[in-house]
């Protein structure tokens, strides 16, 4: 199955709810929200509350694209927050951490998506 996942990245954030909409209106599948946190990348973009405030609206799944460092810090939040995937670069698992890391990252994920499941 094909999956068109529309990012909110580009969207209007005082209509956010009516922006997803149109996305799926128009054929996506899936809302993406891109996270990033100025140390990744330049921009600082969208945390937990403003995915919460989009899960109340959305009827489709909710994609988080972590682009931040120490995305395992955040993990919990933003399954809190209602979203579907998480999904993050190892790069952002930086210096000693990166050596234990990637497999810590994903029992944090394992135990996230049990919690939601309850």
């Amino acid at each position: 199955m094909i999956e068109l996942a529309a990012s909110i990245l580009c969207a209007d954030f005082a209509r956010l709810g009516a922006e997803a909409q149109a996305a799926v209106e128009g054929g996506a599948s899936v809302v993406h929200v891109d996270i990033m946190d100025v140390h990744f990348v330049p921009n600082l973009t969208i945390g937990p509350p403003v995915v919460a405030a989009l899960r109340r609206v959305s009827r489709v799944p909710l994609d988080c694209h972590l682009t931040i460092e120490r995305p395992d810090e955040f993990i919990p939040a933003f399954a809190e927050a209602g979203v579907d995937w998480i999904s993050s670069s190892s790069a952002g698992i930086v210096g000693a951490f990166a050596f234990v890391g990637v497999p810590m990252v994903m029992d944090k994920l394992r135990a996230a998506v049990r919690r939601c499941r309850q």
